[in-house]
Parts: structure tokens; C-alpha cells; sequence
């Protein structure tokens, strides 16, 4: 149905160009190697609006992998419909 936000699951695809150390909340810093990263998660109150979200260049972090994202760039997504966290 158009306007419908589906609840699902969804996979980021995300590049890092090169190596940077990055601290990722109260995890503290982190070495990441330059490559191409993976994130999983779950959006069951819509999963457009979440994946959305991480697309956008503009945002204060909410979840862990909003600092990666800050360095790196979200490349492609799998989205998964899904009423349960998968």
C-alpha cells in the first residue's frame, strides 16, 4: 500500500576508503581497516524511515553504526519485509 512503512529487517552495505580509528560511544575507539563493512539490523516500527536515516549525511548518532558511517559511505541496502526481528 503506498505511504506504508513496512516493519522488516535490513542489511547496510557500507565502504571505507581507508583505515581510521573511530570511537563508537561507550564501546570506546576501534580500529577499522579500509574495506567494505556490513551492518544488520532491524526496523519494526518502519523500515524505510530507518534505512532512510542511515542514508542521511546529516544526523546525530543514534546507533553504533552511525560512526562508521560518519567515515565511511553507505553503498547499497537489503531490505527484508518482517513482522519479527530476524
Amino acid at each position: 500500500m503506498k505511504g506504508e512503512d513496512p516493519a522488516g529487517s535490513y542489511l547496510l552495505v557500507i565502504a571505507l576508503d581507508r583505515p581510521c580509528t573511530i570511537s563508537v560511544g561507550s564501546l570506546g575507539e576501534h580500529w577499522f581497516p579500509e574495506g567494505t563493512y556490513l551492518y544488520c539490523g532491524s526496523a519494526l516500527g518502519g523500515l524505510r524511515a530507518r534505512v532512510a536515516r542511515h542514508l542521511r549525511e546529516e544526523k546525530k548518532p543514534h546507533w553504533h553504526v552511525a560512526h562508521l558511517l560518519a567515515r565511511g559511505k553507505a553503498v547499497g541496502a537489503f531490505l527484508v519485509r518482517s513482522e519479527e526481528r530476524l
